[in-house]
């Protein structure tokens, strides 16, 4: 009896020529492996005797990897419980409804097997992003506004908690400051959110594959992540900070 599985994963990726590496091993290593097949931005395919060589390409801008394709088979592919063959095709770009697509078919403890250890290796390139970045765009941006109205609700209510619990509040002038600091801190905030949400798919880009050129793109974008995110934990400290002063000052 045969079963054939499909499956579309919509997660972010981050591959490198490592984790082909560990797919190839997965399908049953270089001797099953019939296809492995790399789409490039200038339309170009270019087919790879093996794994090794994935590693090698240039991935420059204008001819940068748009997807990744790797079948495998055994010599003579038949269904057969006795032999557990399968076939299976992997399939990893950059498509808002699946960044990975995987087809699996043979005898039915050979898929179900499989198609586990391929949910497994989708989830080791998945970087902690992963679900951000294939989010639906107006489900992003509908977050982004929670997470902020959240936010000001919180310091607001803080604020005026402080402010009215005995023997908190005191008589002071520097409470203006208090304030400029809240609102300039709920506005960085805001000004970081619209930020993230223009160009989130440069700081939380769905597939980034992590050879030639591609590396440093990555690292570069990896930075530009990492300023976003420590400017993001400073504004909603000096929110808070600000907003504790304020109620001590006020």
């Amino acid at each position: 009896m045969s079963t054939t599985r499909s499956k579309d994963c919509r997660v972010g990726v981050r591959l490198k020529p490592w984790d082909l590496q560990r797919l190839v091993q997965i399908l049953g290593g270089d001797e099953m492996v019939t296809g492995l097949s790399v789409e490039l931005s200038d339309g170009c395919t270019v087919t790879l005797e093996d794994a090794s060589e994935f590693g090698d390409l240039d991935n420059v801008k204008g001819r940068s990897i748009n997807a990744l394709t790797v079948e495998s088979a055994p010599a003579n592919f038949q269904f057969s419980e006795q032999s557990r063959s399968r076939l299976a095709v992997v399939t990893v770009r950059p498509s808002p409804s699946a960044t990975v697509r995987y087809h699996v078919s043979g005898d039915e403890r050979a898929v179900i097997s499989l198609s586990a250890e391929l949910d497994e290796w989708v989830n080791a390139i998945s970087p902690w992003y992963g679900r951000l970045a294939a989010a639906d765009s107006a489900v992003f941006a509908f977050a982004s506004i929670v997470l902020l109205g959240a936010m000001i609700a919180g310091t607001a209510g803080l604020y005026l908690w402080l402010g009215g619990q005995p023997g908190v509040a005191a008589d002071g002038g520097t409470g203006w400051v208090a304030r400029y600091a809240v609102s300039g801190a709920l506005l960085g905030l805001l000004a970081l959110g619209t930020l993230l949400n223009i160009r989130r798919r440069h700081l939380l880009p769905l597939v980034m594959f992590l050879v030639g050129k591609g590396a440093d793109r990555s690292r570069r974008c990896d930075q530009h992540r990492k300023v976003l995110l420590q400017s993001g934990a400073l504004m909603i400290g000096l929110a808070l900070c600000g907003s504790v002063l304020g109620a001590l000052v006020s």
